[in-house]
């Protein structure tokens, strides 16, 4: 019996665990600094999906979902949003979290792109300030519904050529895992100052 009861206990505490909010590493440590207007602004290279747990297990639990790969500078969404000419357009998506001083940042825009293979480039942006941070991928849509990822560097380099007309850097060091999720990624970010 006493056994039987240990378990029980086990499984409460867990559930009880679970049910906590996770605490993001990213509201901790932020892992990059990117100069803006003469200051440096620290935040965490990823977004982050903030799921809302169902059932015995109820709590919040953040996932870590897409690296940042596109920083605007000087920048606004509805700017950017300008500047995305068709066959860009708005799209709904899941909405993500990135950290930028320690302090959520919430999507505010998702743009997306289709291609005439099925595929499409999609973005979620996330302002700050004047900074307005990217997270681009080409992915394709499942038959049982969602998207599957197919590649970060390639929906990075063909934001870049879109902004071709403004000047352009790139991060001094990879901000990011190569090859993250199974998917192309060089780990470094284009910087796009819309100054």
């Amino acid at each position: 019996m006493r056994s039987f009861l240990q378990k029980i206990a086990l499984i409460v505490l867990a559930g009880f665990l679970m049910g906590m909010p996770a605490l993001s590493i990213a509201s901790h440590e932020p892992l990059f600094k990117i100069e803006s207007q003469g200051e440096r602004v620290a935040f965490y290279p990823y977004t982050f999906w903030n799921k809302k747990s169902e059932g015995p297990f109820f709590g919040s639990h953040e996932r870590l979902t897409d690296p940042v790969n596109i920083v605007f500078l000087n920048a606004t969404i509805a700017e950017i949003r300008m500047l995305f000419l068709p066959p860009w357009h708005d799209v709904d998506g899941e909405k993500q979290i990135l950290y930028v001083e320690n302090k959520p940042a919430v999507t505010a825009a998702q743009l997306a792109r289709e291609l005439p293979d099925g595929t499409r480039f999609h973005i979620r942006l996330f302002p700050h300030e004047n900074l307005v941070f990217g997270a681009a991928h080409l992915e394709a849509k499942n038959q049982s519904g969602g998207h599957q990822l197919i590649s970060w560097e390639t929906a990075e380099r063909e934001v870049a050529i879109m902004f071709r007309g403004f000047p352009q850097d790139l991060t001094d060091k990879q901000i990011t895992a190569v090859y993250f999720r199974g998917a192309e990624n060089d780990g470094f970010a284009t910087l796009v100052n819309l100054e």
